[in-house]
């Protein structure tokens, strides 16, 4: 095989293999014209590096890219399933700080915290029925009220105190090991919130 058989095939086999054929299309006439012309080979080989250098520069980047601050999350169970951004505790002091106390909180990041419920269910001793509901809460140092709210899958903090159908309150346990990551537990038997030193649970049963 040929030098030039060698390059082209070489070319061939990177363009199978990597997600970046935009970088390559104005080397095309440039490579075409230097098939013709056996003296162009130093020509060839350069823009063929060319080619190489660029389509590995954008693979690293694509690797390299950041993951999201607060990552979405969805959690199931038989009975109900969860969906919300996760924030992370970095260092911080959550409740009582980054979260203050007696303020009404969208209990993750980013849009509303959802929750889909599969059956009729008993919330915190009150009936509601199954469909979507985004979660409100207010943290207080010793309790917190956790409130369903029918305004669902909002993308940013959209309250409105009208829309709760149901309104609970559940004492604050500290937790002797600290969750980095804002993490809630659909309900089995219950429904948990749980964030740096601090546990929230409300009782659900089907009906």
């Amino acid at each position: 095989m040929n030098m030039q058989n060698l390059l082209l095939k070489s070319l061939s086999n990177i363009l199978a293999a990597r997600p970046a054929k935009f970088i390559l299309l104005k080397y095309n006439y440039r490579l075409t014209c230097s098939l013709k012309n056996k003296n162009n080979m130093k020509k060839l080989a350069l823009a063929v590096s060319i080619c190489i250098a660029a389509v590995f520069t954008v693979t690293a980047q694509t690797a390299t890219k950041p993951a999201p601050k607060s990552p979405l999350v969805t959690v199931t169970t038989k009975l109900a399933g969860v969906t919300y951004s996760q924030p992370q505790k970095k260092g911080r002091v959550i409740f009582g700080g980054l979260i203050p106390y007696g303020k009404i909180w969208r209990t993750g990041a980013n849009g509303s915290t959802n929750i889909t419920f599969n059956e009729n269910v008993i919330f915190g001793g009150t009936p509601v029925s199954k469909g979507t509901y985004a979660i409100f809460t207010i943290p207080e140092e010793k309790e917190w009220t956790i409130m369903l709210n029918a305004q669902a899958n909002t993308k940013g903090f959209e309250y409105d105190e009208t829309k709760n159908v149901v309104s609970v309150k559940a004492p604050v346990t500290k937790t002797k090991k600290l969750a980095e990551a804002f993490t809630i537990v659909p309900p089995g038997k219950k429904l948990s919130f749980i964030w740096d030193n601090v546990m929230v649970s409300v009782p659900v049963k089907k009906q």
